[in-house]
């Protein structure tokens, strides 16, 4: 027991008790707490990141989905325009190989009249693509759509010289129709290809 009492003798231990003993309470977490605060800001320096990150993919994805959408808009009033463009040439084609076929001056007529409304559809489809260009290929279009627009009108000429001739020369005087139909069809070959 005497070593216990000189060891309470021992001024730096009872130092160290008075210390213990005057100390906050709270002293010993304050290290702690000072490291927790700092992990705690850390963690949310790396959690506002992570947030605007996220907030940065959505609006990403956000904006490609609009993209994409925006694509596909586009692609579907392609499509949609060449199968109306498809029709046309369809249309025109089965008009012209009526004129072709017409068995007299009648037939011929009427089959020339079809190509003309044909021809004057397939045309308005072709301003309204040509109207969508800007710059040089409007000015392009529209100046090819003026030609077509002549050539239609000599075609429409053409026929009624045509029908103010007797019905019974209908084959000789077919001929003056039937170049302007030829003329018309390689220009509108010409055209369909130049707003592809």
């Amino acid at each position: 027991m005497a070593t216990s009492t000189a060891s309470s003798n021992d001024p730096d231990e009872s130092r160290q008790k008075q210390k213990l003993l005057t100390r906050p309470v709270d002293e010993p977490y304050a290290g702690s707490r000072r490291r927790s605060a700092t992990a705690a800001s850390r963690v949310r320096r790396h959690l506002d990141a992570v947030s605007q990150g996220e907030t940065s993919v959505r609006a990403s994805v956000r904006d490609a989905y609009e993209q994409s959408r925006q694509t596909l808009d586009d692609y579907i009033r392609t499509v949609d325009y060449r199968m109306r463009m498809i029709e046309g040439e369809v249309e025109l084609a089965e008009a012209f190989l009526a004129v072709e076929l017409a068995g007299d001056a009648r037939e011929f007529a009427e089959a020339v009249d079809t190509a003309l409304a044909a021809s004057g559809l397939y045309i308005e489809r072709l301003q309204a693509r040509a109207a969508a260009h800007s710059g040089s290929a409007r000015a392009d279009g529209e100046k090819a759509i003026r030609e077509l627009r002549r050539r239609d009108g000599v075609l429409a000429l053409r026929l009624a010289e045509f029908r103010a001739e007797p019905a019974d020369g209908w084959p000789e005087t077919k001929a003056p129709v039937c170049a302007a139909i030829v003329e018309l069809e390689c220009a509108l070959d010409e055209m369909s290809t130049t707003f592809d």
